[in-house]
């Protein structure tokens, strides 16, 4: 069962450790919003907004959080996040074709919508 534990910070911007879920009795690991994870999240949920704004940031969190939520060993969906937003879904020229979350994607589908109407 995954526990969800509030903010350790008192600080008023958030932290790339926000949430600190555990797994177990032992096993801590902590969901990690890095740039490619942002990216990767931003495309999958089609955020169209400043990526460092507050409403941008507790979508971010959010989305970030529903991928490890229930997963048997989350630091791994993690670090899986991290790798395919570097490799997969990069900044520039993402490889979409290639991408195992492509039919979750709604930025592919929209885009895929867009080529389709031309």
């Amino acid at each position: 069962m995954l526990h969800r534990f509030q903010r350790t910070s008192s600080r008023s911007k958030p932290n790339y450790n926000r949430d600190c879920l555990t797994h177990g009795f032992d096993s801590f690991f902590f969901v990690q919003l890095d740039g490619n994870v942002s990216r990767l999240i931003s495309r999958l949920l089609a955020i169209h907004a400043p990526p460092k704004s507050k409403a941008s940031l507790d979508l971010l969190w959010q989305g970030a959080q529903t991928m490890v939520e229930g997963a048997t060993c989350a630091g791994d969906v993690n670090q899986a996040l991290i790798e395919l937003g570097s490799t997969v879904c990069r900044l520039r020229d993402p490889d979409c074709s290639g991408c195992p979350l492509r039919q979750w994607c709604r930025a592919y589908q929209i885009s895929e919508q867009k080529v389709a109407a031309v």
